[in-house]
């Protein structure tokens, strides 16, 4: 996968540790966002830019190893979420999709526009929560 996608909407950038400052801006502006399309408690009022660090060096690591791909999601220069492939561990999909942004209507359209990107891979994808439930996709073979 490449470092920077061009959407038509919006410029995908990997994640990693040099963006620390721009990703965590990004999280702490849209935190009860993130928690409402994730369903899960991260992030949480602890969360630091340390630690933000730290999950950036991840991302990168394993988008080096080509074990996920990872990207802060840029919309007029300004990032306002992240998109994550991550491979799967079940048999009928290569990759998970998630994401957020700082609305329902940007995860929407970002959702869309990465889909029609990724047509062009031989990849199986479940775009999760847009397709599938996270419950249904734990429950997947």
């Amino acid at each position: 996968m490449k470092k920077e996608i061009n959407l038509p909407s919006f410029d995908l950038y990997w994640l990693n540790p040099s963006i620390v400052r721009e990703d965590f801006a990004a999280v702490q502006k849209t935190a009860a966002h993130i928690r409402a399309i994730t369903g899960e408690p991260w992030p949480d009022e602890s969360f630091t830019c340390e630690e933000d660090a730290e999950e950036l060096k991840a991302h990168e690591q394993e988008f080096l190893a080509g074990k996920s791909f990872s990207y802060a999601v840029r919309k007029n220069g300004t990032q306002i979420g992240s998109l994550y492939f991550y491979r799967s561990d079940k048999k009928i999909f290569d990759f998970v999709c998630t994401l957020w942004t700082d609305n329902d209507s940007n995860d929407r359209l970002l959702y869309e526009e990465a889909k029609a990107y990724m047509r062009s891979f031989p990849f199986r994808i479940a775009y999760v929560p847009f397709e599938m439930s996270r419950e249904n996709h734990a429950e997947s073979e």
